[in-house]
């Protein structure tokens, strides 16, 4: 009772998976880049656009936004405060079975 639940990522089958706790200072960022592994990001923190080859986001406290493998990406802090996010990587399987 009183839970709410969503689903931020249907079911893929991954080989493995990490997760890391990325802070990016004012001004700071990831280059544009780009691997096999998909992400699942998770504002923890401030304000990070994210940019991929096709859109920009805005991710704010408690969004996320999922990035699939292949796809050219970065993360972007364009505010005067710290922002913090968490980045869930899933190594897809040999084969994609």
């Amino acid at each position: 009772m009183g839970v709410d639940s969503l689903m931020l990522v249907d079911e893929i089958p991954v080989d493995s998976y990490s997760c890391r706790v990325m802070r990016i200072k004012p001004g700071g960022g990831t280059g544009m880049h780009s691997h096999p592994r998909a992400h699942v990001v998770v504002a923890l923190s401030g304000k990070t656009l994210v940019e991929t080859g096709r859109d920009e986001l805005e991710l704010s406290v408690g969004s996320t936004v999922s990035i699939p493998g292949g796809m050219p990406h970065r993360f972007v802090n364009n505010t005067g405060q710290l922002t913090t996010i968490m980045v869930q990587n899933l190594f897809p399987r040999p084969g994609g079975s």
